[in-house]
């Protein structure tokens, strides 16, 4: 009896990964090293490379060809399709790699004969935090071309199937001048594309979207609600809610608050689940100051997300406030801060760094502590900031100045040097720096500090006056006295600084300098009693009690009831009374 054979070995699915390039030598390697164990061939080409693009795709394949740009992007990725001949196609681009964890999860889709194309998951490193879409990546050989001269669109015979593969995509986070070399590209494109196609709402709305992205809020406004107004007929409901988003968004940049919010809950009548509208709205009602409103916004984006209800009814949407549940959580703390609820506030903070650790939430934390005089907090909280290397030159300022005030200077010095190494430019923070030398009565490195600042060419009474005092004490008084040359030079000195001045030297019992600045504060007010009856103390501390007398008195006829001077003028009377008994 013959026996059945088993079941015949079904050929390995391969696979091959079609990309166009153009000058990607920064990020190209990063692109080829996520996919090359996984790829049966690469096939690259370039529409114009002047950087090491070329040498860097050599290292990973020689299937490399060259093709002029014709400003469309369909007609470069059609021509890099031609050249494969796997039984699957991969698109990627140079700014993107495949998450290493999902490469697993590729080779069994590949397997399944049910469908023609693979939907991955896109995530979008953004100024702003993560954006997330699902876009078709993979295809069957032979069934599938673009269309659309930017932002191209795969057409697909056949079934596809949804995943969560990911894809990191990192060409929206460059520097300023990079980005508006990119959107003024991709502008001028898609201005092409509708012109020649009307009807193409796909161009539409990333034209809408690359306004938005350059903050021209009236051309982002105009478009939207011309194509809303004259084509919504033929806009799909993924398309609308990104269309209608962007024009929100423009609105409410442009502080018409009232008209976004209306618009928000218009949109979420019909479309309750659309993440982005949702936390727009929170951002909106914080701006028009209706905190409670806000936080329920809020937490109604918080529910959605936990729940993945926007993306599964759209899953072709582009999500902008993907990851930004830490950010609605900051959101919610300033709110509950603003109401005066500050336990919830804190409560609300705490989450939001358990989802993302911003130094925003940290400061926010560490903030709502010190009102609430919680400065054990507000130092567990800037020092956990620190240790993650995310401390701001704000929170590392704000562990110098509580570390001061518990005496701990070393600490406190050491942070503001820190703050200083980061922002040399700023010599406020070096002065500091030397007053806590003074402190620690490190005269010497606090004088060097501020010489260097003399140096540099600020010379104002505040350095002038703190020189002195430490030429004071280094018992260097020909250095002393000139600088106090140079302060009386000054002419922006009001009475309050002099005031503040003469009060440092008489702390230090130099009242014959004090009695100099007394006298520069009276000058300017002669009604500041303060300074007149500090001044009559200097001549009392000197033994010049007739002068102490006729300050005392002048202080007097002004405030008679003032104990302290009463007291002082009795004092001074028998002082006189003993030493004329004793001549």
């Amino acid at each position: 009896m013959n026996q059945e054979k088993p079941n015949s070995f079904h050929k390995e699915p391969t696979i091959s990964a079609c990309m166009i390039v153009k000058n990607e030598e920064k990020l190209l390697a990063q692109c080829l090293d996520s996919i090359k164990d996984i790829m049966d061939e690469i096939i690259i080409v370039d529409t114009g490379s002047t950087d090491n693009t070329i040498e860097i795709a050599k290292r990973y394949t020689d299937k490399i060809y060259f093709h002029e740009w014709k400003n469309s992007f369909s007609e470069a990725r059609n021509h890099s399709i031609k050249y494969a001949q796997c039984d699957w196609i991969l698109i990627i681009d140079a700014d993107e790699k495949l998450e290493q964890e999902d490469k697993r999860l590729l080779k069994v889709v590949l397997r399944d004969d049910r469908f023609n194309s693979i939907y991955f998951a896109i995530l979008s490193d953004l100024p702003t935090g993560v954006s997330k879409h699902y876009s078709q990546r993979v295809f069957r050989n032979g069934k599938g071309y673009y269309d659309g001269i930017v932002h191209n669109q795969l057409i697909c015979e056949g079934a596809s199937v949804m995943t969560d593969i990911r894809i990191y995509h990192y060409g929206y986070n460059l520097n300023s001048e990079q980005m508006q070399k990119k959107f003024k590209r991709t502008e001028t494109l898609l201005k092409k594309q509708v012109q020649e196609n009307p009807n193409y709402i796909f161009g539409w709305m990333n034209l809408v979207r690359i306004y938005k992205c350059q903050e021209l809020w009236d051309d982002a406004l105009k478009t939207a609600e011309d194509v809303i107004n004259t084509k919504r007929e033929i806009i799909d409901d993924t398309t609308y809610q990104m269309i209608v988003y962007d024009m929100i968004y423009s609105i409410f940049s442009k502080k018409d608050y009232d008209r976004a919010e209306k618009l928000c809950a218009e949109i979420l009548e019909s479309y309750p689940n659309n993440l982005d509208i949702n936390f727009l709205r929170g951002s909106i009602n914080i701006c028009k100051n209706n905190y409670q409103k806000a936080i329920r916004n809020y937490m109604q984006y918080l529910r959605i997300s936990e729940e993945g209800l926007g993306l599964s009814e759209y899953p072709n949407i582009i999500v902008d406030t993907f990851s930004s549940q830490g950010q609605a959580w900051n959101n919610i703390g300033s709110a509950y801060a603003e109401i005066s609820q500050p336990d919830k506030a804190i409560d609300a903070y705490k989450k939001a760094i358990s989802y993302k650790n911003d130094p925003m939430y940290y400061e926010n934390l560490a903030r709502i502590y010190f009102k609430q005089n919680m400065i054990k907090e507000m130092t567990t909280t800037l020092e956990e900031a620190d240790s993650l290397n995310i401390a701001t030159n704000i929170m590392l300022l704000q562990l110098s100045e509580i570390y001061s005030k518990q005496k701990d200077f070393d600490k406190a010095i050491n942070y503001l040097q820190r703050v200083v190494d980061i922002e040399p430019s700023k010599p406020e923070n070096l002065i500091k720096i030397a007053h806590l030398f003074m402190l620690k009565n490190e005269h010497e490195k606090a004088k060097s500090i501020f010489e260097d600042v003399f140096n540099l060419g600020i010379r104002n009474h505040e350095i002038l006056h703190n020189l002195a005092i430490i030429n004071t004490r280094l018992n260097l008084k020909d250095k002393t006295d000139q600088y106090i040359e140079e302060i009386m030079k000054t002419d922006d000195i009001d009475s309050k600084q002099y005031l503040a001045m003469a009060n440092d030297w008489i702390n230090l019992n130099e009242f014959e300098k004090a009695i100099i600045f007394y006298e520069k504060c009276l000058q300017n007010d002669p009604n500041d009693l303060s300074a007149l009856t500090n001044l009559s103390t200097c001549y009392a501390q000197l033994g010049k009690y007739e002068s102490a007398i006729a300050g005392y008195r002048a202080v007097l006829a002004k405030n008679p009831d003032d104990p302290i001077v009463i007291e002082n003028l009795i004092a001074m009377s028998k002082a006189i009374e003993t030493q004329h008994s004793n001549l």
